[in-house]
């Protein structure tokens, strides 16, 4: 009250409350002599490297908090609270979070994947599947393919068809027609070979 304190002064290193010594000497300025140790010690991207080898469960966050290593992690990026993200980012000399390979938007961590994701969204990583298909069809039958911007589940093809030369096809009828051996008889235009429409067994009762 004399010195107008709303509670107990926090340990220098771990941010702890400090236990009251006297009325002369008020709060200590650690809360323990390993605190005290820690904090005469540089933290820097390079001490926490070594610091977390091979001590596997022990990164605990009550740990990193006692040796002052946490405080560093979570001001060591802007934008970044996370300290396992910073931890992630330290041990990989990520400065900045990478980038969407498809739209460039920054990716988020992931705790459970222990890193960052490979795509934004579903949607980019839906055009990286289906560009994949594409390249695998066109490498495999040599055809003159591309991603249909009007339907994300279709390709175009263009001159495989004598009566039709730009048609649309569904990614997994145009896989089957071109990569299944099962399927590769017939014209790969839908419009010449329409795809057969699956019977169910209650339609056949009916």
């Amino acid at each position: 009250m004399y010195h107008k304190l709303n509670g107990p002064e926090l340990c220098k290193t771990c941010g702890k409350p400090l236990k009251f010594i006297n009325f002369n000497e008020g709060y200590g300025t650690y809360c323990s002599k390993a605190c005290e140790l820690y904090d005469t010690i540089t933290i820097d991207d390079e001490y926490v490297r070594n610091y977390l080898i091979g001590r596997g469960l022990q990164n605990h966050i009550s740990n990193l908090k006692a040796t002052g290593i946490y405080n560093y992690l979570i001001n060591r990026f802007p934008n970044c609270s996370n300290y396992k993200e910073a931890i992630y980012r330290i041990k990989n000399n990520l400065e900045n979070a990478p980038f969407c390979p498809v739209c460039g938007k920054e990716l988020k961590y992931s705790e459970a994947l222990r890193g960052y994701r490979k795509y934004c969204c579903r949607k980019c990583e839906s055009i990286v599947e289906r560009q994949t298909r594409l390249a695998s069809i066109r490498k495999h039958t040599g055809f003159d393919i591309e991603l249909d911007p009007k339907h994300k589940d279709h390709f175009i093809f263009h001159n495989c068809c004598e009566k039709h030369k730009k048609f649309s096809i569904n990614v997994g009828i145009a896989h089957n027609r071109t990569m299944e051996d099962r399927y590769k008889s017939g014209c790969i235009c839908p419009i010449c070979n329409p795809p057969e429409v699956q019977t169910t067994k209650i339609e056949l009762i009916i």
